[in-house]
């Protein structure tokens, strides 16, 4: 903590992980869920964080998982290093994306309303309207991936600000290496080498 009793840095482990806090205040949802090490702003605001965990479960599979994350101002993140491993289909990279300016706070005050409607249509679609862009932007839109996708693909993906990947190099699996030019519909429209 800050001489002044601020939140700067929460290292811990799981039950005595924190939830998330905006301006000192916690939010979102109770905390014993992330084990870790949690940062903070000047504000007390979180702002990314190292997370891990993983083990067997009771059917002998397995799940696994690490992110190293830094969040944007009042939002959250957007520059993260993860692992994730469902029994065997991994991926693992770096991830630059974009989010929109809208307070993560108030964002969550909004879900968390309307998740208290009743079930029905008037609760569907306010839950449409939540996710919609704010402004043109949506809510999070991954631009940039370099890693290790779960068809074992190293693969660079570079998407427009809508989150639509618009270029992709990649060397596949069985070690043919490619480029590819999409469309905002996501078709290939160009490739080299060629079909």
């Amino acid at each position: 903590v800050e001489p002044n009793g601020k939140l700067r840095m929460v290292i811990s482990n799981r039950p005595r992980s924190i939830g998330p806090v905006y301006k000192g205040k916690p939010f979102g949802y109770p905390g014993g869920t992330r084990p870790g090490i949690i940062f903070f702003n000047d504000e007390e605001s979180e702002n990314g964080g190292l997370s891990f965990g993983g083990g067997r479960q009771a059917d002998g599979s397995f799940r696994a998982g690490a992110q190293l994350a830094f969040d944007q101002y009042d939002q959250d993140q957007v520059l993260f290093l993860q692992y994730s491993d469902n029994n065997g289909q991994r991926r693992m990279g770096l991830t630059v994306a974009d989010r929109a300016d809208v307070s993560i706070y108030d964002f969550v005050m909004r879900r968390d309303s309307v998740n208290k409607m009743p079930d029905g249509p008037a609760k569907t679609a306010a839950l449409a309207r939540l996710m919609e862009p704010v402004n043109g932007v949506p809510l999070m839109a991954p631009r940039v991936y370099v890693g290790r996708d779960p068809s074992k693909a190293a693969i660079v993906n570079l998407s427009d600000r809508m989150g639509r990947s618009r270029l992709r190099m990649l060397v596949d699996s069985t070690g043919s290496a490619r480029i590819e030019f999409l469309d905002e519909t996501g078709r290939v429209i160009q490739r080299i080498p060629g079909a």
